[in-house]
């Protein structure tokens, strides 16, 4: 369980803010309150609740709505930061926000629950063709991971940038040619000639088709 931020009900001036895409209003309305007594945001609009990953979160919000740049602005306050659950680093995967998967992976348990062998983020990454998060992910991994799965979803979906980012990993390349050519058969199955042929001009992939 992680503690994350329910947003019940979104002020009017935030939701103005945020669905016209406007970075600095938003800074404003979460900074604002030295000079006035108070924040235009009230405290209790942005609740953390344990146990849970609302999905109506502002920031989930943003990144659903490919409001990058508010995303940004968000996660560059500290109170933000100390409490983005691991669903916000879903959302930036699927929509291919490379530099908000950046700043969540500064988050010491969102990298954290993300290297501890959870290759949910990976596989999302690949399966949508997204090559810099994929590059960005496997930076992170310090234990054994399925990254199989991810390799598999690439070759069906046809990505051939993230097959060859995926590659580069000696752990994918090594289960790539174990796994009774999978890969292989997989890119022919699914007529991915360009990755077929990436596959065959690796040495442990024919190698693995010469033994059987």
């Amino acid at each position: 369980n992680k503690p994350f931020f329910e947003v019940p009900i979104m002020p009017n001036a935030l939701e103005l803010a945020i669905s016209s895409n406007n970075v600095s209003e938003v800074e404003r309305l979460f900074t604002r309150g030295e000079e006035d007594g108070a924040s235009l945001i009230p405290e209790s609009t942005v609740t953390m609740v344990e146990g849970m990953e609302a999905p109506a979160s502002i920031l989930v919000f943003c990144l659903n709505n490919n409001l990058e740049d508010i995303a940004l602005e968000l996660l560059s306050m500290p109170v933000i930061m100390a409490n983005v659950a691991n669903n916000a680093l879903i959302a930036a995967v699927r929509n291919g926000n490379l530099e908000v998967v950046k700043e969540l992976l500064k988050n010491s348990k969102i990298k954290a629950h993300a290297a501890d062998g959870n290759n949910s983020a990976l596989i999302f990454a690949a399966e949508r063709g997204h090559a810099g998060v994929v590059k960005e992910l496997l930076r992170i991994y310090t234990v054994a991971i399925d990254s199989h799965q991810a390799l598999i979803m690439a070759i069906r979906n046809n990505h051939l940038e993230v097959v060859k980012q995926l590659l580069r990993s000696q752990e994918v390349k090594a289960k790539a040619a174990d796994n009774n050519n999978e890969v292989l058969i997989t890119a022919v199955e699914y007529s991915r000639i360009e990755i077929a042929l990436e596959l065959l001009s690796m040495p442990v992939i024919m190698a693995n088709v010469a033994n059987n």
